[in-house]
């Protein structure tokens, strides 16, 4: 399809790749959360005030919001508005993820039209149906590639139309250059490197600038590996042109400066999320030999992509071997040869080649990323760098397809058709992959069983399904391979669960001597010590926690539990305040301060801070029972509210089976307030008689007194000087 094509056509064609894309991505369609995607759809204590409109600002402004995170306010931002569409519905996630992969698929098969790239729908439809892209699209913690990759594909047909003008015939300012510019691009299907030079200065053409400048800022503020947007603009000039003029690097001034500003502070969140220390003590030597094994690496991904893996092997770089040095030395006869064909057929490969290495310089090891304590590699750091040499070999096979003759007509749609058929496949397979967390890391396991991060990834998961056994082993695994702090914190924590306390303590303490600063071992060392009923040792631990950490409201919520266990409910309750202060949604502090007030006779203070907890964490039973009882019997008229106090009960006596005598007293005392005796009456009987069965006498006496008052319809009232619930 040339630049020419009728949009009837052009649309059919963008239709099928949007359809191709969701048909070959459907087993991601209903995929669950995966590893990282809880920074970007938080669940849990802090979703209440995530997804109010101070939780939108503190996306963008919030300096601590980021910490430990990176800054990517707009794929934060894109997640907050998907949440407030559709909630925690992956599904919604995911198809909103597909889609932004499928547009990107018709935006990267228009750039390449538009340079009279041959095959480029060929290059869009590989890019769509392409494997190696699984990662991005199918994981919902990498929107913000797909999002970035948007913008970034914007921001460069915007810039053509700026810096290129002569590619766009119909808009451009008539001139005798660029009709004769027009006019040898009509003659020819590779534009010549001699093509007439045209600057653009009238005003009309500076729109696009300042829309492919706002374009890569969005693209930025969504991911930073898109920072090497203007060397990409000034390589499709030099391309096009044979040179780079001095007024188009000028021009291009505030897009460096601009790139340079976000990978500062890319490379301090990286700092931050822990990309220092022994892992990344690496000599120059080195990195320049994992940037040369990383290079190739992605290249064979992108023509042979078997097998995939999740997490790869992180490689051990040894300089002394003479191969060692072969993938970094295969590219002096490679740049040479290009270079000397620059004036002909070396010039697009040279392009797509410099495409590829400059997007994927950030990544090749100069840089410390994260991940890297790994794996030097991931699938998804090259979904932006694979389009250069995708776009290469789609135009090699155009070419081939074009000296078919009459015989393209057949043999194009059935090869092509072919290999799309293929591709989709094999990304339907790759897809089952990112089903669930357990089947992604188990499958990353059978491929790479020395992938500590697996491991311990799985046993988390395990643990928060409740199999502390199993978690057990997983965590063993892992410290087997990678003996570091935050295993050890895993392991222990998995011990203290299934009652293990003597082993949790001695791995607590291991994390302690391989990492002395490491806050949440002190925690964890303060959480074993509350647990065996010794507050003071556990004050000890947990106030050096909470030194060290000031952010984390688990030190100080378990330091008000600690204090609130020596009996001085005063100082636990001002350690509680520092929690929610800390946290405004931490359900668990604010829970405890209702408990607290409640016990000190402060109904008011008690109803607002379980009111805040459930806002939080909305089936948090404890708070549902507590203040449903202070609603229906306190002898404060304003505070009671007989309606909310039934909803509360029933949902609580739903989530616990309704079998606890305690909720059903509740929810008899809420029936009463709300003057629906015979309910009342009925479910004070069944409270008494699963009381009875439990042998709970003063409980069933209760029972009885309270059910004399409702057949008498006169509710309950009560001033409540404690918690009645506190499982």
């Amino acid at each position: 399809m040339s630049p020419t094509a009728s949009p009837h056509r052009s649309w059919l064609f963008a239709l099928f790749l949007v359809a191709a894309t969701f048909i070959a991505y459907y087993p991601a369609w209903h995929g669950g959360f995966l590893w990282d995607d809880g920074n970007f759809v938080p669940q849990g204590f802090s979703q209440s005030r995530y997804y109010s409109l101070s939780g939108l600002a503190d996306i963008w402004f919030h300096r601590s919001f980021h910490e430990p995170h990176q800054y990517y306010p707009l794929s934060y931002t894109i997640c907050w508005v998907g949440y407030r569409l559709w909630g925690p519905n992956t599904t919604g996630f995911h198809l909103m993820n597909i889609l932004l992969h499928a547009l990107n698929a018709i935006l990267l098969w228009l750039v390449l039209r538009r340079l009279k790239v041959p095959g480029a729908w060929l290059a869009g439809a590989v890019f769509a149906l392409h494997p190696v892209n699984v990662e991005s699209a199918a994981w919902i913690a990498e929107t913000k590639n797909t999002l970035s990759c948007f913008f970034f594909l914007c921001s460069i047909l915007a810039g053509m139309r700026f810096w290129l003008p002569e590619l766009f015939p119909k808009t451009q300012v008539e001139s005798p250059s660029t009709v004769a510019g027009a006019a040898v691009d009509r003659q020819s299907t590779v534009h010549s490197p001699r093509s007439p030079v045209h600057l653009p200065s009238s005003i009309c053409h500076l729109r696009f600038y300042w829309l492919s400048f706002a374009f890569f800022v969005c693209a930025l503020l969504s991911k930073t590996s898109t920072l090497p947007l203007p060397a990409v603009l000034l390589l499709l000039v030099w391309w096009k042109r044979g040179k780079i003029a001095r007024a188009d690097v000028y021009q291009m001034v505030l897009f460096f400066a601009t790139a340079f500003g976000m990978g500062l502070i890319t490379h301090y969140e990286e700092h931050n999320l822990g990309a220092h220390g022994t892992d990344f003590q690496i000599s120059l030597v080195d990195r320049f030999l994992i940037a040369g094994r990383d290079f190739w690496f992605y290249l064979e991904k992108l023509f042979w992509p078997r097998p995939l893996m999740t997490v790869y092997p992180r490689w051990k770089i040894a300089p002394s071997p003479p191969l060692a040095w072969l993938s970094l030395l295969a590219f002096i006869p490679v740049a040479i040869i290009l270079w000397m064909a620059r004036h002909s057929w070396g010039r697009p490969v040279f392009v797509a080649l410099a495409y590829f290495g400059g997007m994927l310089f950030l990544v090749l090891g100069f840089f410390n990323v994260y991940f890297f304590i790994y794996s030097f590699v991931a699938d998804h750091f090259q979904y932006l760098a694979l389009m250069g040499p995708l776009a290469l070999a789609c135009a090699g096979i155009g070419l081939l397809f074009r000296r078919l003759g009459q015989a393209q007509l057949i043999f194009e749609p059935v090869l092509a058709g072919c290999l799309l058929a293929l591709l989709g496949f094999m990304t339907w397979g790759r897809c089952r992959a990112y089903a669930d967390m357990e089947t992604l890391w188990r499958v990353a396991l059978a491929q790479n069983p020395d992938a500590y991060m697996a491991y311990a990834n799985l046993g988390d998961f395990l643990l928060t399904e409740g199999k502390a056994d199993a978690a057990i082993e997983q965590f063993q695994k892992a410290l087997a391979l990678h003996p570091d702090a935050e295993s050890y914190h895993n392991l222990g924590t998995a011990c203290l669960k299934d009652g293990k306390t003597d082993e949790a303590y001695a791995d607590f303490k291991k994390s302690l001597d391989v990492r002395p600063d490491y806050a949440v071992g002190y925690g964890d060392l303060g959480t074993y010590f509350l647990q065996k009923g010794s507050p003071h040792f556990a004050i000890e631990y947990l106030l050096k926690a909470m030194k060290m950490d000031t952010n984390d409201p688990f030190f100080p919520y378990n330091l008000g539990n600690a204090y609130s266990q020596k009996g001085q409910p005063d100082v636990a309750i001002r350690y509680w305040e520092n929690a929610v202060a800390v946290a405004p949604d931490f359900a668990p502090a604010h829970n405890a301060l209702g408990n607290a007030f409640s016990s000190k006779g402060q109904a008011a203070n008690a109803i607002q801070h379980w009111r805040s907890a459930l806002a939080a964490q909305p089936d948090l039973v404890s708070a549902q029972v507590n203040l449903a009882w202070v609603l229906a019997t306190s002898t404060e008229d304003p505070l009671r509210n007989g309606s909310d106090a039934v909803e509360l009960a029933k949902r609580a006596n739903e989530l616990t089976g309704g079998q606890d005598p305690m909720i059903l007293k509740t929810l008899a005392a809420a029936y009463a307030e709300n003057s629906d005796f015979p309910d009342a009456i009925k479910t004070a009987q069944q409270a008494i008689q699963i009381a009875t069965r439990q042998d709970d006498t003063p409980s069933v006496n209760a029972l009885q007194r309270q059910m004399n008052l409702y057949q008498n319809n006169q509710p309950y009232r009560e001033t409540v000087t404690a918690p009645v619930y506190d499982q």
